[in-house]
This record gives structure tokens, sequence and C-alpha cells, in this order.
């Protein structure tokens, strides 16, 4: 027998097996390629968005709470009610809007309710929080920029717990101004209370 044909059946089946092995490794590249993008697309870990301390972000947990219109509250709509003027347009009044919940949720807070008064004299925005913070460290160090952010308007602010209980409550209008705060957190809020009674520290550092 002819010694190049034996060799034919050999070759054959060599040739057979590679081809497997390259239809093989196509499927390995083609599962790996489709395990790549799984991970890919799956949405980022981190901290979620109700986890508590200081890392916290706005929670839906939170949303539940209702924070009722107390003395203070009435009687500061009770002055914008009858100060009312031009004010701003319903676009402007919208874009104020949208600049302060962006801003509470930077600053860790749910949004519990917000009002534009946009025919006040001065505009005027009244907002309700809250957040699961440590309060020492969210009037430290995160609830300023929102209070920075609202100068220049005539403005109601209230802070609370996830238990409902006030943090901080503070309102401005020309003339007057009010800030209810803890004396043991005095020294943490971003406005500070004429006359307060030696306040300790802020824990918060």
């Amino acid at each position: 027998m002819d010694a190049s044909l034996s060799l034919h059946p050999l070759i054959a089946a060599a040739k057979l097996r590679m081809r497997k092995r390259r239809i093989a490794f196509a499927l390995l590249l083609l599962l790996a390629g489709a395990g790549a993008l799984t991970f890919a697309l799956r949405p980022s870990g981190g901290q979620s968005s109700t986890g508590t301390g200081q890392h916290a972000q706005s929670s839906p947990a939170l949303s539940h709470i209702v924070v009722p219109v107390d003395s203070y509250e009435r009687k500061w709509r009770a002055w914008i009610e009858s100060n009312t003027g031009y004010g701003i347009s319903r676009s402007s009044a919208l874009v104020l809007r949208r600049k302060v919940v962006r801003i509470t949720n930077q600053t860790g807070a749910t949004l519990l309710r917000i009002r534009i008064w946009r025919k006040a004299s001065p505009v005027a925005v009244e907002v309700a929080l809250a957040t699961a913070i440590d309060p020492a460290f969210y009037l430290r160090h995160r609830l300023g920029r929102l209070v920075t952010s609202l100068g220049g308007h005539a403005t109601y602010v209230k802070v609370v717990d996830p238990r409902g209980s006030r943090i901080f409550e503070w309102y401005e209008r020309p003339g007057e101004g009010m800030v209810g705060v803890s004396n043991a957190l005095m020294m943490c809020s971003p406005v500070q209370a004429i006359g307060a009674v030696n306040p300790p520290p802020c824990p918060a550092k």
C-alpha cells in the first residue's frame, strides 16, 4: 500500500479535530463576550438610597413622613400672603423649584413638601425635609448648601429625623427671623440664633 494514501485518514481526522477546536474556541469567546456585556449592564454597586449615616441619600423610605404646619410656619405664611407683588413668572418659579429639589437631594435629605410663593415680595420658598443622617453632621456639613442657595428669598425650612421629630426650623423674611434648634446642636446650625445660652461645641467634626 502507498504510504501517502495510508496517511489520508489521519490527516482528515486531524483536520476534523482542529475544526472542532475552532468552533469550541469561537463559542467560548462568544460566551465570554456575553458575560462581559451582562456585567457592564449591571447597576454599579455602592450605597443604597435608603442607607443611613453620613452617606445617606434622598430616600423613598422617608417620604411617608408627615410634617404638620406649626405655629411658626403659619405665622410666616400669614406675612407672605399679606405681602404680594409682581413676583416672578411660572417658568422662573419652576426653575427655582428644580434648583431647591436638586440641592436638597445633594444634601442627603428627602423633600417632603415644597411651595414656591412666586407672587410674594420677595419671592418665598417653603420646604420641609427629612434626613436619616446624624443630625449634628447634617446641620454642620450639609444643610448650609441649601441655606446659602436660598439667599435673597423669604424662606421657611424645617428638617425632621426619621421619626418626624424636629432637628432644625428656620424662617426669614424682611425684618424678622427665627431659628429653632436644640441647644446641643446650636453650634452645628448654619443659622445661628441670638441669645443662645452657653451652647456646647458641635459634636460633629
